[in-house]
């Protein structure tokens, strides 16, 4: 890592960026400034000068020599690049030295070693298991020349969070049915007290075991789900992407407008609904065009993570239209608000996994005091973005190889006889089909969920094209 000067030191937070760091000068610890990225080097060195040294009395040896809190620090040495074998051995063997002018505190020594596997973790996407082996190696090399801070050292990776003082943002993990015709979540605590899964489909319980008990180290064990679904609310992606200056003026750019010349539509906010979209019949003013609300835009699909395998992940994310064009869809302003687990697609629709999402937008519609000073922000979903299949699961209708594959109108495919999927399909019309309408697709949807059997769900589910599984 070459850099001039200790700048511009910046750590890849892959696709979440985390907030930058700042030291506190009236406490030690690191707090959560803004959402930018960090620059974790700068901020964690223990060799910066005005580094107050900590006096940590349960590891230091007895009669070790101290500085006092009175004693200046003006002569604090700051830390060269890049860093040398010859500057780790001097932190080291700081016990050595009698010269308190440079001596250097075991717990800044400890959080630049925190931030520095952190770094390495990111920037390389090494695996959680490797990190923890590299944590505890250097553990036991701590140990090995007798080093107090080998009783304080973090072998997780939660710990190494602690110690340099990064919070996580409030993530929530259910567990998940492993029946793919299902994918009931629960929480934990309601998981592991079920065993089994509860959900009734169509009169029929669900049954299917949730979790299993891990075998742990002297005989211990602990429950431990089958599938998880991580879940990262909108609402905690905006209040920390508030936090960013940059953030904040892009959003106040936007409600003036970034009209194109002419009639040219170039983006959304050229569109009428961007113009005239209003929540609240009361007030005629426009939903985008008041200040702090924030229109949404939601892209789901699915991928397979790795080479060799036909295991499929998919990935909800978020990007906020407010921000200019060539803004949006950058990886910094991106939310990744879930991840729908594999081996394969859920069968139907996606239905569970988007049930936390709506819970979360239906309290941004409504307003959430998401800004640093304590202001109110108002979020609403616009549209949606996906290929094909993607869609036809989120908007609850037929894939695109069925009968009835239109989302907007009900034309009905022509077949060849005995041919199935794709396969001697025919959508050539010289007419059009009558469109579908809200009031018409509500209908069936309730003709869906009063079906007795799921003998009698898939014929009406054919006949009208609307898969709507019914969980409970």
């Amino acid at each position: 890592m070459n850099t001039e000067n200790d700048e511009n030191v910046t750590v890849d937070y892959t696709h979440a960026s985390v907030s930058s760091l700042s030291s506190d000068s009236d406490s030690d610890g690191v707090q959560l400034d803004s959402y930018s990225e960090s620059n974790l080097f700068d901020t964690l060195s223990p060799f910066e000068q005005g580094t107050e040294i900590q006096q940590m009395d349960s590891t230091h040896e007895e009669g070790e020599d101290l500085p006092s809190d009175n004693e200046s620090h003006e002569n604090t040495c700051t830390i060269p690049t890049p860093l040398t074998g010859e500057i780790l051995e001097q932190s080291i063997n700081k016990d050595k030295r009698n010269e308190t002018n440079s001596h250097i505190s075991h717990g800044a020594i400890l959080k630049w070693m925190c931030a520095m596997l952190l770094q390495i973790y990111f920037k390389f996407r090494l695996s959680k298991a490797v990190l923890i082996a590299f944590c505890g190696l250097i553990s036991i090399l701590l140990k090995s020349i007798a080093h107090p801070l080998y009783e304080i050292f973090p072998t997780t990776l939660k710990g190494l969070y602690k110690t340099i003082g990064v919070t996580h943002m409030d993530m929530v993990i259910y567990t998940v049915c492993p029946n793919n015709k299902c994918n009931k979540l629960y929480s934990s605590i309601d998981a592991e007290t079920s065993i089994t899964c509860t959900n009734v489909i169509f009169g029929k319980p669900c049954g299917h075991k949730l979790g299993y008990q891990r075998s742990l180290a002297f005989s211990r064990t602990k429950w431990t789900p089958y599938k998880k679904y991580h879940f990262l609310p909108p609402s905690t992606w905006l209040k920390y992407m508030f936090k960013d200056p940059q953030f904040c003026k892009f959003i106040d750019s936007s409600k003036q407008g970034f009209e194109s010349p002419g009639d040219v539509l170039k983006d959304v906010h050229d569109g009428n609904i961007w113009k005239t979209f209003v929540i609240d019949q009361s007030t005629s003013e426009p939903f985008f065009l008041t200040s702090n609300n924030i229109g949404l835009l939601l892209n789901i699909d699915w991928f397979k993570p790795f080479k060799c395998s036909e295991y499929k992940v998919s990935a909800i994310m978020i990007s906020v239209l407010n921000l200019p064009r060539q803004e949006r869809c950058k990886t910094k302003w991106t939310m990744i608000v879930g991840v729908i687990p594999g081996p394969s697609e859920p069968k139907g629709n996606i239905n569970t996994f988007l049930a936390p999402l709506v819970d979360d937008l239906l309290l941004l519609k409504d307003g959430l005091d998401l800004l640093p000073n304590g202001g109110n922000v108002k979020a609403a979903l616009l549209g949606l973005s996906a290929d094909m299949p993607a869609l036809r699961k989120v908007a609850q209708f037929l894939g695109h190889k069925a009968d009835l594959g239109c989302s907007r109108c009900t034309f009905k495919a022509e077949r060849e006889p005995g041919k199935q999927g794709a396969s001697g399909m025919s959508y050539c019309t010289r007419s059009y089909a009558p469109q579908r309408t809200k009031a018409q697709t509500l209908m069936q949807v309730k003709e869906y969920q009063s079906a007795k059997s799921l003998t009698q769900a898939q014929s009406i589910q054919r006949k009208n094209g609307v898969p709507i599984q019914r969980t409970s």
